[in-house]
């Protein structure tokens, strides 16, 4: 049973992680392929509804010089999981999590497992970034009537680790704004499919463009 659970487990994190490594560099994924393989793990293992430590692998997440550097595990996707996604995280050292950003619909809540770091958050009202130290233990949350913007960096020496859940407000569309840069996203749900980034007067611009690098 071990050895074949093994297997299993194999096949389901290589299905995801290559579909994370997808999703990272901007290409539309299927959910349909994916869900094949969870199907096919679940039939066969009992066991499949529990996720190991020693079973995630992390994908490459948002890269960018020495500002921004974190990875994800894509935990909802291990599980079959459609409606509620959630990752874990980790943020590098010195590094952000994300460029500055707020969903319109989206509700979204962070459980800091281990680590130190801020949450920098903006109000719509506000021009200036407020920084508020965070560390294990911590439960961050964002509710989109506020429309908070937000995002993590790594204060410590070590990475900054964080579950990451998020509920869609919408089951068709979403759309994400990026004060700093006056980038907007706009994307379909699932995750991963029709991700398009736009200025006011540009289509398709790189993720990172306009947003602070120090």
């Amino acid at each position: 049973m071990q050895s074949a659970r093994a297997a299993h487990a194999l096949r389901r994190l290589n299905a995801v992680a290559f579909e994370r490594i997808l999703m990272s560099h901007g290409t539309p994924v299927l959910r349909d392929g994916s869900r094949a393989v969870q199907d096919l793990v679940f039939e066969e293992d009992p066991e499949a509804c529990v996720v190991r430590p020693s079973e995630v692998r992390f994908a490459p997440g948002r890269q960018q010089g020495e500002a921004y550097g974190r990875r994800d595990a894509a935990y909802a996707r291990l599980l079959g999981l459609e409606t509620l996604d959630f990752d874990l995280s980790e943020v590098e050292p010195s590094r952000r999590s994300t460029a500055v950003h707020r969903h319109d619909g989206d509700e979204e809540c962070f459980i800091i497992l281990s680590g130190e770091g801020e949450v920098h958050v903006l109000r719509p009202d506000e021009t200036e970034l407020r920084r508020i130290a965070v560390k294990a233990g911590d439960v961050v949350a964002f509710p989109p009537r506020y429309q908070v913007a937000h995002s993590f960096k790594c204060t410590g020496s070590e990475p900054l680790r964080m579950l990451g859940f998020g509920a869609p407000g919408n089951e068709r569309v979403g759309v994400v704004d990026y004060p700093l840069s006056g980038k907007r996203l706009t994307y379909a749900w699932p995750p991963g499919k029709l991700h398009r980034y736009y200025l006011p007067d540009r289509r398709d611009v790189p993720y990172f463009e306009g947003e602070p690098e120090d």
